[in-house]
């Protein structure tokens, strides 16, 4: 008997309904694989990518197709690989020659694809994949003692996005932390700086980019860390000198996309003889609260550590190679 995970999952009701149906319309489907769709916590991309086998299973079912593939999930991160059989002709299973062969993949636990396993008809074996780097081709291949054909499973590179669309030197708004705002744009951060496309405005060198080789004196990226747009004050990553403190935002608001309101500088205000023998208001003299106005003396402090204007904290990159 099926068991269905339960608890509350973070899509909608109507995508566990289509991997219900993708269970239910395709029989041959193992229960591991199943419960492995709906148990994982699914990116956009894996969700849409699973969805999407159920053409694909629909045609596998109604061919005699023997040996087959299904690959699932993120084709640039996180993928699943499921190796079946759906014999027609009688062949009762298949028998792994060697370990499976793979490049720019890595197994995620202990790799399952081993020499000598037994897959029977009707069944299927999935193993999950980490795609080490998506800019690079990757292959998935069996090898098998009986007659089926096996053709390797080949995953082309993602294509660079916007990679010539924007000039170095353009600086960028974003809410995604670096890491991430990389990875989801197809880029690496491999650390050389004659490679890395983008890199944050943080006042770091990056003398050996070809932002710096532009003959405009550009040894360092600008630093706008707690300027307005206003950037984080601190990303926390290495490589970056000591941010100039009159320039911090002394709140502090470090997870982009936090609103932050308006405010005055706290400040005081000295009267003349001609506020003498009244009360002065705050709306009347810009301070804080009321006092009694007597000639040299100041308002009662009011407000926070700076005057800004509404904000919206956010990362600033930019682009020093292409």
């Amino acid at each position: 008997m099926l068991r269905r995970c339960s608890g509350t999952y973070s899509k909608e009701n109507q995508d566990y309904y289509n991997l219900e149906e993708f269970y239910s319309k395709n029989s041959y489907v193992s229960e591991d694989l199943f419960n492995l769709l709906i148990s994982n916590k699914f990116s956009d991309n894996q969700l849409k990518a699973y969805i999407g086998c159920l053409d694909l299973c629909k045609s596998i079912a109604n061919k005699e197709l023997g040996l087959y593939y299904i690959v699932c999930g993120d084709l640039t991160d996180i993928l699943s690989v499921t190796v079946g059989l759906d014999a027609q002709d009688g062949g009762a299973k298949i028998t792994l020659k060697g370990d499976a062969s793979f490049t720019n993949l890595e197994p995620i636990g202990k790799l399952l694809f081993k020499d000598s396993l037994i897959i029977k008809n009707k069944a299927s074996v999935t193993q999950q994949f980490k795609r080490v780097d998506p800019l690079k081709s990757a292959q998935f291949s069996i090898y098998i003692h009986e007659q089926y054909p096996v053709t390797p499973k080949d995953f082309p590179g993602q294509p660079k996005v916007n990679t010539q669309a924007l000039p170095i030197g353009t600086i960028v708004a974003s809410v995604l932390e670096y890491d991430k705002f990389l990875s989801v744009n197809g880029y690496k951060n491999t650390g050389n700086l004659k490679e890395v496309i983008w890199t944050p405005c943080d006042g770091r060198n990056v003398s050996e980019s070809k932002y710096a080789s532009l003959g405009l004196g550009f040894t360092k990226v600008p630093d706008l860390r707690g300027v307005f747009l206003r950037n984080v004050n601190d990303y926390k990553i290495p490589g970056a000198g000591e941010i100039n403190p009159s320039q911090l935002n002394p709140d502090n608001t470090i997870k982009a996309g936090d609103f932050q309101n308006d405010t005055l500088k706290s400040h005081t205000h000295k009267y003349d003889n001609s506020y003498s023998g009244r009360i002065v208001r705050a709306e009347e003299d810009g301070g804080g609260g009321r006092t009694n106005a007597n000639p040299g003396q100041n308002t009662e402090p009011y407000g926070g550590q700076e005057t800004r204007p509404k904000n919206v904290t956010v990362y600033y990159y930019i682009k020093i190679n292409d």
